[in-house]
């Protein structure tokens, strides 16, 4: 059988050749190692901050405390602005607290109220050093910061606790009627801090207490004071009522800000429980202070506003710890030298001839005891008008000597009559022990 012409033999003998070379002539196919890539490590993108209302005990926007040395140096306004910002960039929100010239903080007991108006207070206090702070407040319960005008449970020591405070809810009465007197923004450089208002309002009539609520509500603003008033109770209608809003519902709603607080239960032991603030705080709706209105969080107070402690309750105290940046607004010995005499039914008569002798300082003669005054004065007395005039704030008044607390509470006294000291004072400064007079004050001799 011959090929077929058409096959190419050569072609054919040449691809059989290329079969059979040995495996060793088989090539590898050779491979080349790319450059490896270069990583480079882009920063991270800002870790996206939790709500500023975080749950208790798990705050995101905790920060380092401010250093209190280098806080010192600064003025006060100053570190009152540092201490903003630092409180800002904790997550709480501070500035939301005085979107009016009245803010009401309510809540349920032990809940951070009274820590709040404090620290609203001397944060003010430091923002303008110049301001006064006229503060009223049923009990003994107040933080040691600096008042010109402090008025509580402690300013009449010689009345049982109960009628202390009702004294105290007359005085209350009396400055906002003299507020309302007033010319518009003859207060503005005052902050008004009504504590326990409701305790207070207690203890006047109806018509008292319907006086005030709408005062504070609808004309006050006008005066130019700061006001901040501190409730216990669950609404606004728990203050003021409903007889007392006829016609004014809406007006008192609108009329401040209403901050709401938390307070939770801490376990002592198995059997005793206490509440304790969780240190939480809201704009609240005026008809539940348990309620936030929407976008109302303000925040919780941070963990480095917490170090110091209350000694009344054991618990952390933001306001104690606040005052360690503002020494200067610091008062552990209250000042209750200008505290106004108790109005009641039996003084009217004294208290109006005492005004009408400050407008004319003229001396009134007065009815006192028919033992001579001269004949119960001693050298203890006399001692202790001395230590008072070295005590207080040169030139002392005649007033603040006579209603000076220490005559009850250190010498188990009677505030002393008027007769009997003025002679006394006459005795003091004819043997120039003490130099002065009842119309400009008393002060020491100067020293050689």
């Amino acid at each position: 059988m011959a090929p077929d012409p058409r096959i190419n033999l050569a072609q054919v003998s040449l691809i059989q050749q290329q079969t059979q070379l040995p495996q060793s002539l088989n090539r590898e196919p050779k491979f080349i190692e790319t450059p490896q890539p270069r990583f480079i490590e882009l920063p991270s993108s800002p870790q996206i901050l939790k709500p500023l209302f975080p749950n208790i005990g798990n705050q995101s926007n905790q920060r380092k405390a401010p250093d209190i040395q280098s806080m010192l140096v600064l003025p006060l306004h100053s570190r009152a602005i540092a201490i903003i910002d630092a409180l800002t960039q904790s997550g709480f929100d501070i500035a939301k607290c005085i979107r009016d010239q009245i803010t009401v903080i309510a809540g349920n007991q032990r809940g951070g109220k009274g820590t709040l108006m404090a620290i609203l207070a001397i944060l003010s206090k430091a923002l303008e050093p110049n301001t006064k702070i006229h503060y009223f407040t049923a009990g003994d319960d107040i933080y040691p910061f600096q008042c010109h005008y402090l008025v509580c449970r402690l300013s009449y020591p010689q009345v049982d606790g109960a009628k202390a405070d009702a004294t105290v809810a007359g005085d209350l009465y009396q400055y906002l009627r003299e507020m309302d007197n007033a010319t518009q923004n003859s207060y503005t450089d005052i902050i008004l801090v009504i504590d326990e208002a409701v305790a207070l309002s207690d203890y006047l009539t109806d018509d008292q207490k319907q006086w005030i609520i709408r005062f504070l509500f609808t004309r006050a603003n006008k005066k130019g004071a700061q006001i901040f008033v501190v409730l216990h109770g669950k609404n606004l209608t728990s203050w003021v009522g409903t007889k007392n809003t006829a016609g004014f519902g809406d007006t008192f709603k609108t009329g401040a800000t209403f901050i709401g607080c938390e307070a939770t239960s801490k376990k002592l032991s198995p059997l005793k429980s206490i509440s304790v603030a969780t240190g939480k705080y809201f704009l609240a709706d005026p008809d539940s202070f348990e309620k936030s209105i929407s976008g109302g969080e303000i925040g919780v107070v941070p963990d480095w506003l917490k170090t110091e402690i209350n000694p009344a309750t054991s618990q952390p105290d933001p306001a104690r710890t606040l005052l360690k940046y503002f020494p200067e607004i610091v008062e552990n010995i209250p000042n209750f030298l200008e505290v106004p005499t108790p109005t009641s039914p039996q003084n009217n008569l004294a208290e109006t001839v005492e005004q009408l002798e400050s407008m004319l300082k003229l001396e009134v003669a007065e009815v006192e005891p028919s033992v001579e005054p001269e004949l119960e004065i001693d050298s203890n007395f006399l001692d202790r008008i001395v230590e008072l005039v070295r005590q207080g704030k040169s030139p002392v008044s005649y007033e603040a000597i006579r209603k000076h607390k220490s005559w009850l509470r250190d010498w188990n006294m009677n505030n002393p009559g008027r007769a009997k000291l003025r002679t006394a004072l006459q005795l003091l400064t004819q043997s120039g022990r003490i130099f002065g007079d009842e119309i400009t004050g008393y002060f020491l001799p100067p020293k050689n």
